[in-house]
């Protein structure tokens, strides 16, 4: 747990914050992999069907600790440049 909290700590959302579009990018990659073999089941085999399961497990995990990374600096660092949840708003 030290780790991401550290790295959350030292993101800067200001200039950082254009981590989206790779994120979603490596989401559709990570789709694809786990999709493919269902469509085209002739064409993926051997080796191609082990590179898509590890590209579909690997590549899983890398986006889902991003996007995990990405949402909790977004709330941690929402309220500390925009003051959104401030007592004075409510």
């Amino acid at each position: 747990m030290s780790s991401p909290s550290s790295i959350i700590y030292i993101f800067d959302f200001q200039t950082d914050s254009d981590i989206g579009g790779p994120l979603l990018g490596g989401l559709c990659v990570v789709l694809a992999a786990g999709i493919a073999p269902m469509l085209m089941p002739r064409l993926i085999t051997g080796r191609s069907l082990a590179l898509m399961e590890n590209v579909s497990l690997y590549g899983g995990l890398a986006v889902f600790g991003g996007l995990t990374l990405y949402d909790v600096c977004i709330v941690y660092h929402l309220p500390h440049v925009f003051r959104v949840f401030s007592p004075d708003n409510y």
